[in-house]
C-alpha cells in the first residue's frame, strides 16, 4: 500500500481545506453579528457533491455570501464586495462574467487584482483576508484573530 508523500520542507499548500473554510465562515459571521448556516446547508454547499449555489445570510443592512468557491460581505446598499476567501477560479468566473476587465466596476477590479497579487506571492489556488492569513490559519490550527474558534 502507498503512502501518501511528506510535502517538502518550503513546500507551500495549494489548497484549502473544507474544515478551514467553515473557520473562515464562523469567524466571519461572528465578526458581523449574523447566524451561522446550519451544518446540512454548509456541507451541501462546500461538498464537491453538494449543490452549487451561494448561501446568503441577510441582516439589517448587511448580507454574507458563502460558496465552496469564495465567502465575501457588503452593506446592502453598497456595491463595494469585500472578500473573505476566493479562489482563483472564481476570480477568473467572475470577470468572465463582466465580459471584459474594462467592465469590471473599478471597486471590485481592485480586490480582484489585490486577491490575485495574493495568491502570486503566496503561491497559492485561493485568497485568504490577511485578516485571517497567518501560520496558525496555514497549520491548521483553530485560530483565526488570535482567539480560538
Amino acid at each position: 500500500m502507498k503512502t501518501k508523500a511528506k510535502p517538502k520542507l518550503g513546500e507551500l499548500k495549494k489548497d484549502i481545506s473544507t474544515k478551514q473554510i467553515i473557520k473562515l465562515i464562523k469567524a466571519t459571521a461572528d465578526e458581523l453579528g449574523l447566524p451561522m448556516p446550519s451544518r446540512k446547508a454548509l456541507m451541501n454547499n462546500l461538498l464537491p457533491t453538494g449543490i452549487v449555489m451561494p448561501i446568503i445570510i441577510e441582516k439589517d443592512d448587511l448580507q454574507l455570501w458563502i460558496d465552496r468557491e469564495y465567502i465575501a460581505y457588503s452593506n446592502i446598499d453598497e456595491p463595494n464586495v469585500k472578500y473573505v476567501y476566493a479562489t482563483r477560479g472564481h476570480l477568473n468566473e467572475e470577470i468572465r462574467d463582466y465580459g471584459t476587465l474594462s467592465k469590471v466596476p473599478p471597486c471590485i477590479l481592485n480586490s480582484f487584482q489585490h486577491m490575485k497579487k495574493f495568491m502570486a506571492e503566496n503561491e497559492r489556488k485561493y485568497f485568504v483576508s490577511q485578516r485571517f492569513f497567518s501560520s496558525e490559519f496555514e497549520d491548521g490550527r483553530n485560530v483565526c484573530w488570535g482567539r480560538k474558534l
